[in-house]
């Protein structure tokens, strides 16, 4: 079959499983939207080496990520996680976006425990990170290190109150841009 794009909506539990996308090797954009939980099995995008784009939204529940889960998604460029009813524990780990090798730009929307602790390293793509609207307050000293290419930073409606010059040391240069609506205070 050859689709580029595909949108996936239910109201029920989405259970990615192991080859799920078998049939769809040309997918190149692929949104999921979820009026439940959002369960991605391990190899769940498997056979979706060409996709660029991958979105999930859900708006009642859960969304469960192992680690690894985005392995063989080598040309990925996008990813947006967007959740519509703040999810309330941490379901990334470092381990997360693993496989990733390419990707230039994350949104990640509406999760209330959010734990910035270099989930992020290792992606030397990197541009764009957007972390609006999940509550963070902290930044450890090391989370950024690693993103030599990033150049958004979007920090916007969170309850960041005071970020320490540390946290950008690996990533400040002239063309980086940093967006933060919350921030009252940036030590030096």
């Amino acid at each position: 079959i050859n689709i580029s794009s595909l949108t996936l909506t239910n109201y029920k539990t989405f259970v990615l499983k192991n080859s799920s996308f078998v049939s769809l090797p040309n997918l190149k954009s692929l949104s999921i939207d979820s009026l439940s939980n959002i369960i991605v099995q391990q190899n769940g995008l498997g056979n979706l080496q060409n996709l660029e784009e991958l979105t999930l939204y859900f708006s009642m529940c859960e969304l469960e990520l192992k680690a690894g889960i985005f392995k063989g998604l080598d040309n990925l460029k996008r990813l947006r996680m967007i959740s519509f009813n703040l999810i309330k524990r941490n379901v990334f780990t470092r381990k997360t976006f693993d496989g990733l090798k390419n990707i230039q730009q994350i949104v990640i929307r509406g999760f209330t425990n959010f734990t910035f602790s270099r989930i992020f390293v290792d992606l030397q793509k990197f541009e764009f990170l957007t972390l609006t609207q999940n509550h963070i307050s902290e930044f450890s000293s090391g989370a950024l290190l690693g993103l030599k290419k990033l150049k958004i930073l979007d920090l916007s409606n969170n309850k960041i109150r005071r970020l320490g010059t540390s946290v950008f040391r690996a990533v400040c240069r002239e063309d980086s841009t940093l967006t933060c609506a919350n921030l009252t205070h940036l030590s030096k």
